[in-house]
C-alpha cells in the first residue's frame, strides 16, 4: 500500500492522452451554460454520458473581490450491466472554481497541477481500493 502523503508532482509538468483511438460523440442537448454529449453505445447497448456545465461569476459584496468564484463542472457517467442483469452508473465530478481574477494561464496550470495527481502512482490504492493511507 502506498500513501497519498508522498504524492509528489512536478511544477512545471504537463499530462498528456497516449495511443487510443478517437470515439465521435453525439450532442444530447445545449444552452448557455450546459452541454450534454455521449459517446456510441458498447456491446450492451450501454452509451457513456458526459454533461459540462458552467457557472459564472456574479457579483457578490461578500466575495473577497466583489464576485463570486466562476465553476466549471463536468460530470461523467458510465452506466454497467451488473452478472445479474442490473444496471447501475458509475459517475465521477471534476469541479473547477477560482476567483475571475485568475488569468487563463493561471487557470490552465491549475488544472495541469490537477492532472498529475489522477496519474501519480501513490493515487492507485485511493481510487481503486479506497485507501487514505
Amino acid at each position: 500500500m502506498t500513501s497519498l502523503a508522498s504524492i509528489a508532482p512536478e511544477t512545471g509538468a504537463t499530462v498528456s492522452s497516449t495511443g487510443g483511438t478517437s470515439d465521435p460523440i453525439g450532442v444530447l442537448g445545449s444552452d448557455f451554460n450546459n452541454l450534454r454529449v455521449h459517446y456510441p453505445a458498447d456491446a450492451n447497448n450501454v452509451a457513456r454520458q458526459v454533461n459540462f456545465s458552467v457557472k459564472r461569476p456574479t457579483i457578490s459584496a461578500a466575495a473577497p473581490g466583489g464576485y463570486t468564484q466562476g465553476r466549471r463542472t463536468v460530470f461523467y457517467q458510465k452506466p454497467k450491466v451488473l452478472d445479474n442483469g442490473n444496471r447501475t452508473v458509475d459517475t465521477i465530478k471534476f469541479e473547477l472554481s477560482c476567483d475571475p481574477e485568475n488569468t487563463d494561464a493561471e487557470i490552465l496550470l491549475m488544472f495541469e497541477d490537477f492532472k498529475q495527481l489522477l496519474v501519480d502512482a501513490e493515487i492507485v490504492d485511493f481510487i481503486t481500493d479506497q485507501q487514505i493511507a
